[in-house]
């Protein structure tokens, strides 16, 4: 029987390392980058520990190597194994890049006659960024292109991709077992502290926001939809082998088809599973009888870029956005229907200034969401962000992409000036009595 170590590193403990998040790149929530004060520290800390999601693409990977035969392992650590694979793949990612690559090279050094390969958005844009270190790299969806495919006969080397893409119901279930010896995943924000799995029921991103969105570069820019049916089954199946009741669907534009979400959401009322879901979505995707449906099938919480209320600031980034009207008037749906909302908000694009960041602060304030989510404007490799900014690349540190640091030259912003920014936003959002009354409330939902 033919083997496999299928590793997603995380070697810095004390930060939200979430390698499936910004379209597989992955992201290091670090809330004060130049000196951490208690507070921000404290805020690091307790994401760290309540957040810990899994890597759906190796989940998925993992269903099919499981289907072709092979005994399948997996771990996070960066240490030395005491057994030789037949192969070791490794996902590649933007906050753990150098901890990765240090990890291929001591399994090259102790098990020469393993193979080493990599997965993910980062070794798909930048193959050569491994070209020294990677037997193999498994480009695009790997998933999609291994299903149909008789891993026995593949010779793993060099680049790998695959004409055929196969459609999301042609792909086996993920395959945990082997995760869960290892880690206890949750998201104790969006859906307590009980164990969670996460879920697709489409992929791909149509949405004009891919200027700077790296979700089409993993996924394409043309929605693909899972038959209802067979996501029902995914649930059922997990709850049967591992006893998981809690679910976050992993799609970059859930609810994109409102024919295709309502008939999910009406199947899962209908067949009363005892669950809980969470997903991020656009606003404008939203009404009052979705929200309804939502509710009423166990959905506990949404994630949802806001990103800014500056109208410049929007249109340069190409952002197909929800007017403020709309905006306030969803938001207070989600409220009405006890459904919490994490509000992400972006600083530094290029139009931004002080002082249309602090007025975007105040509108997040007011609006008062469950948790609310500051990160730094990125141009991620591939995009056309990334493209038209090439000359104002500030860094050459891979691991300053994860959405925390300025990567470039700014206009009118300076690295200091949004690493202070964005750290007075986190603590002057979460130490306030209305957040913390809401918070309190929300408790009890």
């Amino acid at each position: 029987m033919k083997s496999i170590l299928l590793a997603d590193i995380h070697h810095y403990k004390n930060q939200a390392i979430n390698k499936d998040m910004m379209g597989g790149y992955g992201t290091s929530s670090q809330f004060q980058v130049s000196k951490l004060s208690l507070i921000t520290k404290i805020l690091e800390k307790y994401k760290a520990q309540s957040i810990i999601l899994p890597n759906l693409t190796l989940g998925c990977l993992a269903g099919i190597f499981h289907k072709n035969g092979w005994q399948i392992d997996f771990t996070t650590e960066m240490a030395k194994i005491n057994r030789h694979y037949d192969i070791v793949l490794i996902y590649g990612s933007v906050p753990e890049f150098s901890n990765e690559q240090n990890f291929a090279r001591l399994i090259k050094k102790q098990h020469k006659k393993t193979l080493v390969g990599f997965a993910g958005t980062l070794p798909s844009v930048k193959p050569g960024l491994y070209e020294d270190i990677a037997d193999f790299i498994l480009m695009g969806e790997p998933e999609r292109s291994l299903v149909n495919v008789n891993l026995n006969e593949i010779k793993f080397k060099g680049q790998l991709k695959f004409n055929k893409k196969a459609t999301l119901d042609e792909l086996p279930f993920p395959y945990w077992k082997p995760f869960l010896k290892k880690r206890r995943f949750i998201h104790s924000f969006l859906l307590g502290r009980k164990p969670m799995l996460s879920l697709y029921a489409s992929r791909g991103c149509p949405m004009p926001c891919a200027y700077y969105c790296p979700y089409p570069l993993q996924q394409g820019n043309q929605i693909a939809l899972r038959d209802p049916k067979q996501i029902l089954e995914e649930i059922r199946h997990n709850l049967m082998h591992y006893g998981i009741e809690n679910y976050l669907y992993r799609d970059p534009c859930f609810g994109f088809n409102k024919s295709h979400l309502t008939n999910l959401l009406n199947l899962k009322i209908a067949k009363n599973l005892k669950i809980k879901w969470a997903a991020e979505m656009h606003l404008q995707f939203l009404d009052e009888p979705i929200i309804k449906l939502m509710k009423q099938s166990g959905c506990t919480a949404i994630t949802t870029g806001i990103e800014s209320i500056d109208e410049n600031s929007l249109v340069n980034s190409k952002r197909n956005h929800t007017s403020l009207s709309k905006t306030k008037e969803i938001l207070h749906l989600l409220d009405k229907y006890k459904i919490k909302v994490m509000a992400g908000y972006i600083l530094g694009n290029l139009k931004d200034s002080e002082k249309s960041l602090k007025k975007t602060f105040e509108f997040a304030k007011a609006m008062n969401t469950s948790y609310a989510q500051f990160t730094i404007s990125t141009p991620y490799f591939g995009t056309h962000y990334f493209n038209d900014l090439k000359k104002q690349i500030s860094t050459t540190n891979i691991e300053d992409f994860g959405a925390y640091k300025l990567t470039f030259k700014h206009p009118q912003l300076t690295d200091t000036t949004l690493d202070i920014l964005k750290a007075t936003f986190f603590k002057k959002y979460y130490l306030r009595w209305s957040w913390l009354l809401k918070h309190i409330k929300e408790y009890f939902y």
